[in-house]
């Protein structure tokens, strides 16, 4: 990755007018950040000798210019949710020690937000806590939970048994049994939990959107339509009275997991909103997605 970051674009958050009803948020703007990077001494003068590299990220479209290092990053905010995130824009420099020539970008999703990411077949989607701070939910159309949990049961134990999280090597499966996602890396205490639904706005006294609305909105799906999340960086007991998730962890910067997409697909991650998880305090996540090589 560059030693500079090439751009970091601050996507505004649209509050609701006082008296709205909840779902009755105004439409956010077309948010259209320049990011830009300063070079000393070098600044292009004649446009016909940019060549640009476009790459997308759902609604982010950045557009390099591989001659003077400029980036143009435009942002189009979901239409139904007012909860966008800071996105900081960052490429790897084939250039550089330790690039392999793949793409790679990186989004930081605020406390209580979500981001919604767009993959094709061999890409890669990596979520870290930069501090240690907390972490969140991750979830694509279609997932299937409860099929994800039978099938990883039988593969493990040979008999039709449940298990209560994913570990590295194991797919994600959506309701047609279709392996969709492989956890291909997962470090740190936290598990990657497959027991929970996500949290929701009427869990909260206060009415904040949980992850399943956060993630729903961030997918542009209706929140009944969300069959299944995972909830990562979180700790559990289990014994013959009850599973006890969301138990304390004891999380350190630099903790990720780490999928591998088996077919195109979009998926959204959430950073938490909830504030009283043992372990965990108010902060952001760094998602990053790399290419596969074409």
């Amino acid at each position: 990755m560059l030693d500079d970051p090439l751009a970091r674009v601050e996507a505004g958050k649209q509050k609701p007018q006082q008296g709205k009803e909840r779902g009755e948020h105004e439409e956010p703007g077309n948010v259209i950040e320049k990011a830009r990077r300063s070079h000393q001494g070098q600044q292009a003068q004649d446009d016909d000798h940019r060549s640009f590299a476009k790459h997308h990220l759902d609604g982010t479209t950045i557009e390099r210019d591989r001659r003077c290092g400029f980036s143009r990053v435009m942002m189009e905010p979901n239409r139904r949710t007012e909860f966008v995130s800071t996105a900081s824009i960052k490429e790897c420099d084939p250039t550089e020690s330790g690039c392999d020539g793949m793409t790679g970008l990186s989004v930081e999703v605020d406390h209580g937000t979500a981001s919604r990411f767009s993959l094709e077949t061999g890409d890669k989607i990596r979520i870290e806590t930069p501090d240690g701070s907390q972490g969140g939910d991750f979830s694509f159309p279609g997932f299937d939970q409860a099929l994800t949990r039978n099938k990883l049961g039988w593969k493990r134990f040979k008999r039709p048994w449940l298990v209560y999280s994913a570990l590295p090597g194991d797919s994600l499966f959506d309701a047609h049994g279709e392996a969709t996602f492989e956890l291909t890396s997962l470090q740190g205490e936290g598990v990657a939990d497959i027991m929970y639904p996500g949290c929701w706005d009427e869990v909260y006294e206060d009415r904040r959107p949980g992850c399943q609305d956060l993630i729903s909105e961030a997918l542009e799906i209706e929140r009944s339509e969300l069959a299944g999340m995972l909830s990562f960086f979180v700790g559990y007991s289990a014994d013959d009275i009850a599973y006890r998730g969301l138990a304390g962890v004891d999380l350190q910067a630099g903790d990720h997991l780490e999928f591998r997409a088996l077919r195109p697909v979009t998926c959204a991650v959430s950073a938490c909103p909830d504030l009283d998880i043992s372990g965990w305090r108010r902060g952001s996540l760094i998602v990053t997605v790399t290419e596969a090589a074409r």
